[in-house]
């Protein structure tokens, strides 16, 4: 079930980020935060800010510290 659930996440957020490819695709570590944060339990939505609407700058996404080096 829960293998079904992940499979399922992954390809809304293909298909969505297919569907603005032209615009501003999705980057690999984008994604696999947000698959990463569909498996965590997270009651307090303290990763709210997770969220693939605002994949242009995932830096200021909260717990996540990026390497200024790389961005």
């Amino acid at each position: 079930m829960r293998d079904t659930l992940h499979l399922a996440i992954l390809l809304s957020l293909l298909v969505r980020s297919a569907s603005v490819a032209a615009s501003a695709p999705l980057n690999d570590d984008v994604l696999g935060l947000i698959v990463f944060k569909a498996d965590l339990l997270d009651p307090a939505s303290e990763l709210a800010s997770w969220d693939d609407e605002d994949a242009d700058s995932p830096c200021d996404w909260a717990g996540v510290t990026c390497d200024p080096r790389y961005t």
